[in-house]
């Protein structure tokens, strides 16, 4: 009996050394896989080190264990986890990992975390591209809707590798309210802050609509303590490739910097919208025209191009009516009609616009089925105005003063010898888009008073419809003036950053907001700017970087607003 340890000894010494160190290493992945199904949790997580250390040495043995499917120690559902993330650790890539962790995809027994789910981190950790359609498949699949931590395993993964062959299931998780949570064992995930973290890793095009919605969305990430907006906003950077301010840092820069793509989303949505809605409202339309022409008129009411009305004339009221379209606009808000063509048209068709409300200007302007209602609406304007204009004129005849406000002029005067004691107007008129006038004494010089119409939009500048209308053009020569010293600040102001910064700012915003590239020792603690970024006509600046990154154009376009012009409304450039 004592001779067998002798031979074994004999033996031993009589192996090159490689293979014993070779055996020697096999005995202690022996000794550290048996150890795996200690109860004892620290005699286990001992083990666990172990292999982890031993590395890719100890990856075909422990391949071999999580194939086992009977026989006296068939690994539990707790080893099972413990071996998929001990390779995920290991981050073999070898096709025999990878070939039995994407086998225990389908895993769905639990150890607080599935083994499934651990299957796909580990995945995820090792980063091989063979790695992407065994994840994509069970991302897709039923057991990844019931199995939240696998779902998120798996949308972490597939953005760590990249996967272009995924983005369509990501931007489905991107609409997922719900999140990944296990209790004790780890924060919880919000599935949709992840899936536009994948995204921008990815730099999905198709994705920037999703996320520009996720930007809305102020809930905070328990996992990362941030907004999903923040998650959002970090993606777009990456798939634009440009910066709105720092989504690192302050509370206030990050706060700043979302605030900013917020204000870029609703631009870029109002286009789409706005793209989507003018065929509807050509459609609508249309479908009126053909409603005329088979009963004479038009319609009284919008419905009536998709619902029969009630009446004996109307039994020829052809099946599935005139339009099968919505009858709301993109933004979910009916669609105005009108019969009584008043604005310059035989009916109106409108949408409001991104507010809903009628008129504004910019991303809130309404969307017309015809642009004759313009010239009408400016037209009730200049009358109102003129109406007001006799009104101050007579009282200022008869009591030898301007009045104080407009309102005094709907009020009988104070000497009811004057105006036959009547009032010098009705009611205070509206303009021409049912907004009301200003009125300020001695506000210009050489001026007795400011009358004016904000226009459409109701603030102060605008082009077309929105413009202001006055009551003399005194005020736009001082106007110019400011302009001019405004164009300089500003310009001065991207001089200072190109030449700190080492760059133009991509955009104006850039003088304000610390871009993610900026070089942060460098940076005023006030910005490179605190002054508008409108000029003072209450329009806004035009900036254009030149492709050299060295030269930029800027300009103010003016009184008009628009491209072009004389006089007034010439565009006024920046000059150094």
């Amino acid at each position: 009996m004592r001779l067998f340890p002798f031979i074994a000894a004999v033996v031993a010494l009589a192996l090159p050394a490689s293979a014993q160190d070779r055996a020697g290493l096999e005995k202690d992945i022996e000794k550290a896989v048996d150890r795996l199904y200690s109860e004892k949790g620290s005699e286990s997580d001992v083990a666990r080190q172990e292999l982890t250390d031993i590395g890719r040495r100890a990856a075909p043995r422990l391949v071999q264990e999580l194939a086992v499917k009977g026989g006296d120690r068939k690994p539990n559902a707790r080893v099972r986890r413990l071996i998929c993330e001990i390779l995920g650790d290991i981050r073999d890539g070898s096709p025999q990992v990878i070939d039995a962790l994407a086998e225990k995809l389908y895993d769905s027994e639990e150890h607080g975390l599935s083994v499934a789910a651990a299957a796909a981190y580990a995945l995820g950790q090792i980063a091989d591209e063979r790695a992407i359609p065994p994840l994509v498949k069970a991302i897709n699949s039923k057991a990844a809707e019931s199995d939240r931590w696998l779902k998120r395993s798996c949308i972490w993964a597939l953005g760590i590798l990249r996967a272009k062959d995924a983005v369509p299931a990501l931007l489905k998780a991107a609409e997922d309210k719900g999140a990944a949570e296990l209790g004790g064992y780890d924060k919880r995930h919000f599935l949709r802050a992840d899936a536009a973290d994948a995204l921008g890793l990815i730099g999905a095009k198709e994705a920037v609509e999703p996320l520009g919605k996720l930007l809305g969305v102020s809930e905070v990430n328990p996992a990362t303590q941030l907004q999903v907006a923040v998650h959002a906003a970090r993606a777009l950077e990456r798939i634009l490739g440009t910066s709105k301010g720092a989504l690192a840092g302050s509370t206030d820069e990050v706060t700043a910097a979302v605030a900013s793509w917020k204000k870029w989303w609703t631009a870029e949505e109002t286009k789409k919208n706005v793209d989507k809605v003018r065929p509807q409202i050509a459609e609508i339309a249309a479908a009126l025209e053909k409603y005329k022409k088979q009963y004479g008129k038009y319609p009284e009411i919008l419905k009536y191009i998709k619902e029969k009305p009630f009446g004996d004339e109307f039994k020829s009221y052809p099946e599935g009516g005139f339009y099968s379209g919505e009858l709301n606009d993109p933004w979910g808000k009916p669609i105005a009609y009108d019969s009584k063509g008043e604005n310059g048209a035989p009916f109106d068709v409108i949408s409001y616009g991104r507010d809903g409300l009628p008129w504004g200007g910019g991303d809130d302007a309404d969307i017309w089925n015809h642009e004759s209602y313009g010239p009408v609406r400016i037209q009730k304007s200049r009358d109102a105005m003129k109406q007001i204009e006799d009104a101050i004129a007579k009282h200022k005849a008869d009591l030898g003063k301007l009045p104080g406000s407009l309102a005094e002029l709907a009020k009988p005067p104070s000497d009811p010898g004057k105006n036959q004691g009547k009032a010098y107007l009705e009611k205070e008129p509206k303009d021409g888009f049912d907004g009301k006038f200003h009125y300020v004494v001695a506000g210009t010089k050489d001026v007795e008073y400011d009358l004016k119409s904000l226009g459409a939009d109701r603030k102060e500048g605008g082009t077309g419809i929105s413009r202001d209308l006055w009551n003399h053009d005194k005020w736009i020569a001082p106007r110019v003036e400011k302009t001019n010293e405004h164009l300089k600040t500003i310009g001065e102001a991207i001089e200072k950053f190109r030449k700190e910064q080492e760059r133009l700012p991509e955009e104006l915003e850039n003088l304000k907001l610390k871009p993610a590239w900026a070089k942060a020792a460098l940076w005023p603690s006030s910005g490179y700017t605190t002054a508008p970024l409108t000029d003072p006509f209450g329009n806004a600046l035009v900036y254009k970087p030149a492709a050299d990154g060295k030269t930029f154009e800027l300009k103010s376009l003016g009184a008009d607003g628009a491209e072009g012009g004389t006089g007034p409304d010439e565009d006024l450039p920046f000059k150094k």
